[in-house]
């Protein structure tokens, strides 16, 4: 039919929307849903209250760790399989806090946790901004900020009634379901849409940033300059013909080590 193709694609930005607000929305309130949940928490781990300072602070610290990662793996692997990758392991962390059975293996569950939440924040925008239109970005964000701010909040009440109601495992049980839907949606919609992957070697990408080309050039005439070959003149040769060899060993050295930056 032939309204069904732009049906289609407008459905496609908002059903995205509501995956990656749910992925955002899943990961922020990790951050806060276990604080008021502590002391249930240390009490059935048989663990001190001040240990149990960790379960936060390990989250905590993993998130602020790989969230400088992201772009650098972003571009090598996809952002959409990137982001698929991180909700999926996040959404297995979940689980393995909820069948911990100590205190060290919560917390290195919870560790686990953080570095996958660390990625998912900055993916979960990029993906938003390049799949809307610019006029529609606005809105876009304007949806994502929310479930961004209102995460924090929501995360010690739904923690505090959970653990009266139920079970401290369940803070993290909620996640599966979530998660599950999150990473299999978003790669469902995206992955015949991945960006585009730049694997360019660590050498390559120095030289450009400092402009080696340049820089290399002046340098290694220099250095030829100080060896008797090609920085004084031979037997009955002239300076100006000793100098000229400098710069065309220069030049070459130049070009050999430029490929070598290069990665060829």
């Amino acid at each position: 039919m032939p309204g069904t193709a732009p049906a289609a694609k407008h459905r496609t930005p908002v059903l995205l929307t509501l995956l990656l607000a749910m992925a955002t929305f899943m990961q922020v309130l990790d951050l806060t849903i276990a604080n008021v949940s502590l002391p249930a928490i240390t009490g059935d781990l048989g663990a001190a209250t001040s240990q149990g300072a960790w379960v936060i602070t390990s989250y905590a610290v993993a998130n602020a760790i790989t969230v400088p990662l992201t772009g650098w793996l972003a571009d090598r692997y996809g952002q959409a399989r990137m982001f698929a990758i991180a909700t999926a392991l996040f959404t297995f962390a979940s689980f393995l806090c909820g069948m911990s059975w100590t205190l060290p293996v919560l917390i290195t569950a919870r560790v686990l946790q953080g570095a996958m939440a660390g990625f998912m924040v900055p993916l979960s925008q990029s993906l938003l901004l390049g799949n809307y239109p610019p006029e529609k970005r606005g809105m876009a964000l304007a949806i994502w900020g929310m479930t961004v701010t209102v995460a924090p909040i929501v995360g010690p009440l739904l923690g505090g009634w959970i653990t009266d109601n139920a079970h401290w495992s369940w803070i993290f049980f909620i996640n599966l379901p979530i998660g599950t839907i999150a990473a299999f949606g978003t790669w469902q919609l995206l992955k015949d849409r991945e960006t585009p992957l730049r694997r360019r070697c660590c050498c390559q990408k120095v030289g450009k940033a400092f402009h080696f080309d340049e820089i290399k050039l002046a340098m290694v005439k220099g250095a030829f300059a100080k060896f008797p070959r090609f920085g004084e003149p031979r037997l009955g040769e002239s300076r100006q013909f000793s100098k000229q060899q400098g710069n065309d060993g220069a030049r070459a050295m130049n070009m050999e080590f430029g490929d070598i930056l290069a990665g060829h």
